[in-house]
């Protein structure tokens, strides 16, 4: 299963008076970050919004190409989804589908830890990660919106660091994810329902209100899911 963590910078939060500057890719468990940058887009006549629309253009194949996506407040709903849509809404091309498989740090963090606030930089600070977001200044969006190529490459490494980050973030949350896509129907792997490991400890039990299921563990990433089979009781024999 190829889980994308993909992050972008716009010119604004709102996508009706900003554009997207750069949108940042990784595989998870895969490669290097590939960060694309709309001043990259430009031709001759230096038009930041034709730019735009061809650097959406790159963006959408990558975003396609991946069984599941990977953000922080990103998702349906938030933001990056969100903003892109709009924007693509904006150029009159295809847009992204609202249900493709997805998996959004910040809500695990709202829902399932107790942190100051569930801001990735919150996130990777109490965690103590090998990766660092970095800060940007106002002007430095300014600068890149205005073709400094400097404050462009700033944005780059910005963006850069962010999926690094994102990726820790997920891989150490994960376990917690309630919804996350399930890699058996995805690529017919078996195993855990995560990661693929064979490697699933029974731990207790899953009770609903009519069937009872044995509760397992998988002991490469931490996940917990349930075996298919009901356990045989009283009550559904």
């Amino acid at each position: 299963m190829r889980i994308l963590a993909w992050d972008i910078e716009a010119s604004n939060l709102s996508a009706d008076f900003g554009i997207v500057l750069c949108v940042g890719f990784k595989i998870v468990g895969e490669g290097k970050p590939e960060v694309l940058n709309v001043l990259d887009y430009q031709g001759k006549d230096k038009d930041i919004i034709r730019a735009e629309r061809r650097l959406l253009l790159d963006v959408s194949e990558r975003l396609l190409a991946a069984d599941a996506w990977l953000t922080h407040y990103g998702s349906r709903g938030r933001y990056d989804l969100n903003f892109v849509n709009t924007r693509l809404l904006y150029h009159r091309l295809p847009l992204l589908p609202p249900k493709h498989p997805q998996i959004d740090t910040q809500k695990i963090s709202y829902n399932d830890l107790k942190l100051h606030n569930n801001r990735l930089i919150t996130i990777q600070e109490f965690l103590g990660l090998e990766n660092e977001k970095n800060a940007i200044k106002g002007e430095q969006w300014i600068r890149a919106l205005g073709g400094h190529g400097p404050s462009m490459a700033y944005l780059v490494d910005h963006c850069r660091r962010d999926v690094l980050v994102l990726e820790e973030v997920y891989l150490l949350l994960r376990p917690l994810a309630t919804d996350h896509p399930n890699k058996g129907l995805i690529d017919g792997s078996e195993g855990c329902s995560v990661c693929g490991s064979t490697k699933l400890q029974r731990r207790g039990y899953h009770v609903t209100r009519c069937f009872k299921f044995r509760r397992l563990q998988c002991q490469d990433c931490g996940s917990w899911s349930r075996e298919r089979k009901a356990v045989e009781t009283a009550t559904n024999v």
